[in-house]
């Protein structure tokens, strides 16, 4: 057995990355709506930590702009078509007449498998009203019970409405008010579309890694039993409506650790395990971290070292405090020296020198860098010579986007 111990034969390095930003039986009927939103970070807008609406806006956005502007308030039409006999009297549900479900909440999760949680409501309701019979009008007054009336246009073919819906948490079901002392009367109408809101609670985009995160939401739609309930005397065309979201995180420089602990240990091919010779020493100790680098700008790479006043950083050993050289080699897939053009494949850093990086292919910088720190030579059998001492020191890498 070789005479030292595995710990006394150990030596650390606390590496620390640290970023610097400037900046179906039968075939069933469904309908498919995108909601997209987009956030991008800029060191000359950095109060900003909210999504863009990237939404393709509703018809009712022309009626409603101020609604449709409010942060976080997502309104879109819908492809679908709602026939409906409109009974006039006491029964609501053969009014015109919604209701929709609780808030749910989704996962979205983006190419890299970093995942965010959304909460979706359902805020508004609109569309038009085309009487089959264009002589005929129901008497709609206005909306009632869980929505807001906002807008109520009488065009010569049709009626446009819209409304708020008051609790988007739980909401209540929306009907139109009737004249209930009227005779019973019965009016065809034809929606051939219908707008709707949706109100999304999001994480702040500034501590989501970047990427674009994708997820779903499925809603039944018809009558009485679904999550999209149109009332009673109703024909909807499509049996679902599924809300697909795509919302995309761009930092104008993000650098994400992979690894779970912030200390790194240097060890000999194979580990200690593969040198209990006492007469063999490992050519080498050392050690790898991964990380991720979200930016398409150029960056400038710098080193900070606790220890060491040469070209490369140090390690200190707790007994006499004397020093060897620990060398960085970096691979960064699809980035190359802006100056040379050479890939960063295995590039040993100079701390004395500046260091300019450029992306030439996406996709492969879409893998994971990698810092490998080592100690080589001469210098591990000194290391070695010293019983129960611990070699450490921090090493910082430093990105930035502005040079």
């Amino acid at each position: 057995m070789h005479p030292l111990s595995t710990r006394a034969l150990r030596a650390c390095v606390h590496a620390v990355l640290k970023l610097v930003i400037l900046c179906a039986a039968l075939p069933v009927a469904a309908a498919d709506v995108v909601v997209t939103g987009a956030f991008r970070s800029s060191a000359q807008n950095a109060s900003d930590q909210t999504f863009q609406n990237t939404t393709t806006q509703s018809q009712y956005c022309h009626w409603q702009p101020d609604l449709c502007q409010e942060r976080g308030h997502y309104v879109f039409d819908v492809p679908v078509t709602v026939s409906r006999n409109y009974v006039s009297g006491d029964n609501i549900r053969t009014r015109m007449y919604a209701s929709f479900p609780a808030q749910r909440e989704v996962i979205l999760q983006n190419q890299h498998g970093d995942t965010a949680r959304f909460t979706v409501a359902f805020s508004s309701y609109s569309g038009e009203l085309a009487p089959v019979d264009r002589s005929k009008r129901a008497d709609i007054l206005s909306f009632e019970g869980g929505c807001s009336h906002r807008l109520m246009v009488n065009l010569p073919s049709a009626m446009q409405f819209g409304v708020s819906i008051k609790n988007t948490a739980t909401p209540s079901p929306c009907y139109a008010s009737s004249n209930t002392d009227a005779t019973s009367t019965t009016t065809s109408y034809h929606s051939p579309s219908i707008g709707l809101g949706l109100r999304i609670v999001t994480p702040a985009p500034t501590a989501l890694p970047s990427g674009v995160y994708t997820g779903n939401l499925t809603y039944s739609l018809g009558g009485a039993g679904n999550d999209i309930d149109f009332g009673d005397e109703v024909t909807v065309s499509d049996s679902t409506l599924t809300v697909r979201f795509e919302f995309t995180v761009t930092h104008e420089l993000d650098v994400i650790r992979l690894d779970e602990s912030e200390k790194i240990e240097l060890v000999p091919e194979g580990g200690w395990s593969a040198w209990t010779d006492p007469d063999s020493v490992p050519r080498e100790l050392k050690a790898t971290t991964q990380f991720r680098i979200f930016t398409k700008d150029p960056i400038h790479v710098t080193l900070r070292c606790q220890y060491g006043t040469g070209s490369h950083c140090a390690i200190r050993s707790s007994q006499d405090n004397s020093e060897v050289e620990i060398f960085l080699r970096l691979t960064f897939g699809g980035w190359r020296l802006v100056e040379s053009g050479i890939p960063i494949h295995y590039y040993l850093f100079d701390k004395s020198k500046d260091h300019f990086f450029e992306m030439y292919d996406g996709e492969a910088a879409a893998q994971p860098s990698i810092a490998l720190f080592a100690v080589n030579g001469a210098p591990v059998s000194k290391m070695l010579s010293q019983p129960g001492s611990t070699w450490s020191g921090n090493v910082t890498l430093i990105f930035e986007t502005s040079f």
